[in-house]
């Protein structure tokens, strides 16, 4: 007698299909004009976006290490592949409260201030082509150190951040920079 092979999961099949169908449609038509690539990141309810040129990596949150006399907003070390980037937590920084716990929390690596940083998200669900002229200018000014930077906005409300001056940030600044006299005992 003769076995049959078992038949797959019907979810799994409806999965595998609906990945067919997103590779099998046409490839999008070029949008007129300069266009940039925008990489959507979810921050509890809000959405932001970063260059899609700047992002080198998106990482499944892995261990991280604290690091003793930092800011909360940063939320550690992790080790990719032997070496050591530092980890922005968009989320404490944005809401000023801890991250609660997620399920998933992604690490996106970009280079921002000739550094390469993380920054824990929630997730990130896309990756959007953007005409450069329909990003329009932050919708409101705030003063310096209230509200991460932006340098405009899509128009479904989607904040790009400027990157740059996100590590500028008084906020992220740990100690003031001096060396500790071994003299000073605190």
């Amino acid at each position: 007698m003769t076995e049959r092979p078992p038949q797959p999961d019907p979810s799994i099949i409806d999965v595998l299909e609906g990945r067919a169908r997103l590779l099998a449609r046409p490839p999008e038509e070029e949008l007129p004009g300069e266009a940039i690539d925008l990489v959507i990141l979810g921050v509890g309810e809000d959405r932001y976006a970063v260059e899609g040129g700047r992002v080198r990596e998106v990482l499944a949150f892995s261990d991280q290490t604290p690091v003793p006399g930092t800011p909360a907003a940063w939320s550690g070390l992790v080790n990719v592949r032997g070496a050591l980037y530092p980890v922005i937590d968009l989320h404490t920084l944005i809401v000023g409260a801890p991250r609660p716990p997620a399920e998933e929390v992604r690490v996106v690596l970009v280079d921002a201030a000739g550094n390469t940083v993380g920054l824990a998200v929630d997730t990130v669900p896309e990756i959007r082509r953007v005409r450069v002229e329909d990003i329009g200018p932050p919708l409101v000014e705030l003063p310096s150190g209230d509200a991460v930077p932006v340098t405009g906005v899509t128009p479904d409300l989607v904040a790009v951040l400027d990157l740059d001056a996100l590590l500028r940030d008084p906020r992220l600044a740990v100690g003031d920079g001096r060396a500790p006299d071994p003299r000073e005992r605190g």
